[in-house]
């Protein structure tokens, strides 16, 4: 075992559960156990009596807890990450266990899952996006290393990674994060031919996967710290419009030939949009004398014929022309032979100073809602990630609105198409629709009307309840608040039980039409092929003989509301007399009376079903 100044070195060691190995090959995570217990806690959660958004919640911070700590040290595996959101949704959506073989249809597309519910979304969590989001906070923290002066406040992970990195090539730093992409996004190494381990291309690379980086507030004006600021890894370092698409811009070739950019693939160009100019320039990114702007004013004034193949007028180009002026300015300064011009400040300085303050994100649709570099959050990382979720949120919901007035949806007309007035009521009808939609089956439903027939039968006063007093808790005359209380409670509980099932129901026998117009969909097609007299003795005796009348599905649900709603008073009952507010109760009050020490619940009122 050897030792380093008095400390303990070893090859492979294992810190809370996440194993760490100098040769990344030795060590491998079980993800094969953690999956076995993810599946367990799904399996749990499936078999309890939650609702969607219950069951969502506790997908996300029960069931996936471990796994997705352990996919943000050790790795995202794309096959793990996939398997984990397939079963989540299982659960969250279909209420089904991880190995269940039951088959139920969809409700909901999974990426509508996502996102909070004041959003449009049911709370559960995209493992991806979430993963991801807590790299690219690792990320901000070390990019935020650049910004701290005084060392001792620099924390000793951010100061080995600056160690590691400066060492592992010149232009790259910790504010380099700022401005890499993955690798998995198909744009090559951060440095080309010069590939980072794993896990630290993980960190470096991580804020690639959100919207890029941007100025919040305009920068200083150009001077003398031009001359030192960065070539790579500095967002303020912007390429063209026509470049950042991938384009090729026509410009004039020099005498020696020179070559304006190098080529760019337009899938790459896109993912590497608003990233500074490191993924522009390529091969003079890789050299390790081209690190400022300075560094580029002397090359470019001094360099050979023989760099025809290599894009420096393209680099000069993308250099802000006073941002080149300054440097330029300060570069004779230095030339001349006059006395010494006031020192640049050090890029270390420059990133300091005047890049990292001015670093976040312009929240999309907003110009005012900013996120500072030093203020991302793991929830703020991963809604930016999210984006086009919401459009698709929105977009499906313009097209609900444009259903319930008769106009046509997006496939067919655009939105900047419609009539001026009918455009103008898409967006005045969604919080009437919401409102609507709510008093419906809250209310208006014939399940609803079932339950607070039942507490109408055992009101006292002339006049039945009203939607007021349903709604906002309100104690009709002759009722107790604290009775009422729990009246409202289980009637809200049941109204929405008998909606559940009756949509369960509906479903359920849409399915069984599917299959049986299937099946019978062969026989009628040959059957009409031939013309054929159908067979008396073929026909199945259901089509000869009209099946008997049946019960409504509205009948069960209502029943099923109504005894859902006695079933929890009763049970409220059993519990005994609480011992605080209840001392006004007696053996005349509503639907919950107290008779001598004991509580007592009255009876259903009786109800027919419609055939």
């Amino acid at each position: 075992m050897e030792q380093i100044c008095g400390l303990k070195v070893v090859t492979a060691a294992t810190a809370l559960s996440v194993p760490f190995s100098s040769d990344p090959t030795r060590l491998r995570l079980d993800w094969t156990a953690r999956m076995r217990e993810a599946r367990r806690r799904l399996r749990r959660v499936a078999h309890l009596r939650l609702s969607v958004f219950g069951r969502a919640s506790a997908a996300s911070a029960y069931c996936t807890s471990m796994v997705t700590w352990h996919m943000e040290h050790s790795g995202l595996p794309d096959d793990i990450a996939q398997e984990l959101e397939r079963l989540v949704a299982r659960v969250v959506d279909r209420r089904l266990a991880p190995d269940s073989t039951e088959k139920r249809l969809t409700g909901i597309p999974t990426e509508l899952l996502y996102g909070h519910p004041t959003t449009g979304g049911f709370g559960a969590l995209p493992i991806r996006q979430h993963v991801r989001g807590r790299h690219a906070t690792w990320a901000a923290r070390l990019a935020a290393h650049d910004d701290i002066p005084a060392a001792p406040q620099r924390q000793p992970w951010c100061v080995a990674y600056d160690v590691y990195l400066r060492a592992h090539h010149p232009s790259l730093r910790p504010s380099s994060t700022l401005t890499a992409v993955p690798v998995a996004e198909g744009a090559g190494d951060i440095i080309p031919s010069h590939p980072l381990p794993e896990d630290t291309e993980r960190t470096i690379s991580a804020l690639g996967w959100l919207p890029p980086v941007q100025a919040l507030t305009e920068a200083p004006e150009p001077g003398a710290w031009c001359f030192t600021a960065p070539l790579w890894g500095n967002p303020l370092l912007t390429p063209s419009p026509a470049a950042a698409n991938g384009e090729q811009e026509e410009e004039d070739s020099g005498s020696d030939g020179e070559t304006a950019v190098e080529p760019v693939p337009a899938g790459v160009a896109r993912r590497t949009r608003g990233r500074g100019l490191d993924y522009r320039h390529r091969t003079l990114q890789a050299c390790a004398r081209l690190v400022t702007i300075g560094d580029l004013v002397r090359a470019h004034a001094a360099r050979p014929p023989a760099a025809a193949a290599v894009d420096w007028k393209g680099l000069v180009g993308d250099i802000p022309p006073s941002w080149w002026s300054a440097a330029q300015a300060h570069a004779a300064q230095l030339a001349s032979p006059g006395p010494a011009p006031v020192p640049a400040p050090s890029t270390s300085e420059v990133i300091r100073t005047t890049i990292m303050p001015r670093m976040g994100w312009k929240l999309s649709g907003s110009e005012t809602l900013k996120v500072p570099l030093a203020k991302l959050s793991v929830r703020m990382a991963t809604s930016m990630q999210l984006d086009d979720v919401a459009t698709r949120r929105a977009d499906l919901h313009e097209d609900y609105e444009c259903a319930v007035q008769g106009l046509p949806p997006r496939a067919v007309v655009r939105r900047e198409d419609l009539p001026a007035a009918a455009a103008a009521t898409l967006g005045a009808i969604r919080d009437t629709l919401a409102r609507l939609w709510q008093e419906h089956y809250l209310w208006d439903c014939a399940v609803a009307k079932a339950v607070v027939a039942q507490i109408n039968a055992h009101n006292p006063g002339p006049a039945p309840i009203s939607q007021a007093q349903l709604w906002l808790v309100q104690a009709p005359p002759g009722s107790q608040q604290c009775v009422w209380d729990v009246v409202v409670m289980a009637a809200l509980a049941a109204t929405e039980h008998g909606r559940v099932r009756l949509r369960g129901m509906t479903r359920a026998a849409a399915a069984l039409g599917i299959q049986t117009a299937a099946a019978a969909a062969p026989e009628a097609a040959v059957a009409g092929a031939v013309e054929a007299e159908p067979d008396l003795d073929e026909i199945p005796p259901t089509q000869l003989t009209p099946p008997q009348p049946g019960v409504h599905p509205v009948e069960l649900a209502r029943a099923g509301a109504v005894a859902d709603f006695w079933s929890r008073l009763m049970q409220f009952a059993q519990l005994g007399v609480p011992q605080k507010g209840w001392d006004g109760i007696d053996a005349t009050h509503l639907i919950l009376a107290v008779v001598n020490g004991e509580m007592l619940c009255a009876l259903p009122q009786a109800m027919e079903l419609e055939a």
